[in-house]
């Protein structure tokens, strides 16, 4: 029984980068954390971004679009990924976390 929670646990954490629903702060971060690699962080972004305007989120889109387009330049865009978190900060923010 708890194998199949461990199972699902690990689902979680292996689709976190390639979705806007994240459960826990470390799917969040996971989520950030996939942004820094080459070529899947494009690719990760791409696709909560379409998720994003399906959700008609616009908030999250445009921290989504813009955090894509930061984060093209070689070592500048992977220092950017670094510093604006952008899933852990809308995983706050929607949790009731002020972001002041």
């Amino acid at each position: 029984m708890r194998l199949m929670g461990e199972k699902e646990n690990l689902k979680r954490l292996v689709k976190a980068p390639f979705t806007t629903e994240h459960e826990t702060i470390l799917e969040a971060f996971l989520a950030d954390l996939a942004d820094v690699v080459p070529a899947v962080g494009e690719i990760a972004s791409l696709v909560r971004i379409v998720e994003a305007i399906e959700k008609k989120d616009d908030i999250r889109a445009a921290m989504e679009v813009g955090d894509l387009v930061a984060g093209i330049p070689p070592g500048i865009g992977d220092a950017l990924d670094v510093l604006t978190p952008t899933n852990t900060l809308l995983y706050l923010r929607r949790k009731g976390f002020k972001l002041e």
